[in-house]
């Protein structure tokens, strides 16, 4: 926020803009976002506003609004919605210190504000009110070697894009001349995990992009029958490719509310038709209970 004192039209025009950042059929903790200020945020600076406990009713939000809205991973919230007005949630501003980390689900309604008390001090003075560095995290797993392939080459061309970190949808590229910056070996792997380029396994970390190194592996027993196996984590794209049998045993990964399997009952069958050796089965959590901890 740049001190609006200073010039009126810099006051930040938007007002009850709450949102929330993960679509309907995405189903459970999908991504952390989160942002580190760079300056302290008080009611004089303005700075981030959350509704705490809201991502709890996800579901119960995207039902009040229209099957279209309800597609986008932006859903604008209504000033009238009862997350807002009813209960103890209730929006609150979030001080903070400057360095401070602030992580939430994107699950939860959230937005941002102007300054909530007026310092004329800091409104007529050559100091920025807010300045944050905005970050995100989902897992390295859903990251295909093509998707880091796009966001590199699009860093590269001064793109912005959707906070999905493992999705690439670049919102606008710029048409100017881009200054060359060379970038530390640290800096790079910011960008894309395996150095230079993205091939193979990084050698430093040992983290295969969709591979799940970083997470235990379990062995699971199917609760319902008729348990779906699918090709992503998602119930919004294709039907089922597979199913499995109540009491059968799997073995796979938990990744926010689903399940990212390895190895499963033999009669089950794999999902048809599949598009090459590593493809990835998926299965929603509710269908399972945990039966053991697996090395490796």
């Amino acid at each position: 926020f740049r001190p609006y004192g200073i010039h009126r039209e810099w006051k930040i025009s938007k007002k009850n803009w709450y949102h929330l950042d993960q679509a309907h059929y995405k189903r459970g903790l999908h991504c952390v976002q989160g942002l580190v200020t760079l300056k302290d945020a008080t009611q004089e600076t303005g700075g981030l506003v959350v509704v705490p406990r809201s991502h709890r009713f996800h579901n119960d939000i995207c039902s009040h609004y229209k099957a279209g809205d309800l597609t986008s991973d932006f859903l604008g919230i209504r000033v009238d919605d009862k997350v807002l007005t009813e209960g103890d949630l209730g929006p609150r501003m979030v001080a903070a210190k400057a360095g401070d980390l602030i992580l939430w689900d994107s699950r939860t309604v959230h937005c941002n504000t102007a300054p909530l008390k007026e310092n004329h001090e800091l409104l007529e003075g050559d100091d920025l009110l807010r300045a944050v560095c905005y970050i995100c995290m989902t897992p390295a797993a859903w990251c295909s070697e093509e998707t880091l392939r796009q966001r590199q080459a699009g860093f590269k061309d001064g793109a912005t894009t959707a906070h999905w970190p493992h999705e690439y949808h670049p919102k606008n590229v710029p048409k100017t001349c881009r200054p060359c910056i060379k970038l530390s070996d640290e800096q790079q792997r910011l960008i894309c995990p395996s150095g230079e380029s993205p091939s193979g396994t990084d050698a430093e970390s040992g983290i295969k992009p969709g591979a799940i190194s970083f997470l235990p592996r379990r062995r699971l027993k199917v609760v319902r029958d008729g348990a779906s196996l699918r090709r992503s984590p998602t119930t919004e794209w294709g039907s089922p490719a597979g199913s499995l049998a109540r009491g059968e045993l799997v073995e796979g990964y938990a990744v926010g509310g689903w399940l990212r399997l390895t190895s499963w009952s033999p009669r089950a069958g794999r999902p048809h038709p599949l598009r090459h050796a590593d493809e990835e089965v998926w299965a929603s959590s509710v269908d399972f209970e945990a039966c053991a901890e697996l090395d490796g």
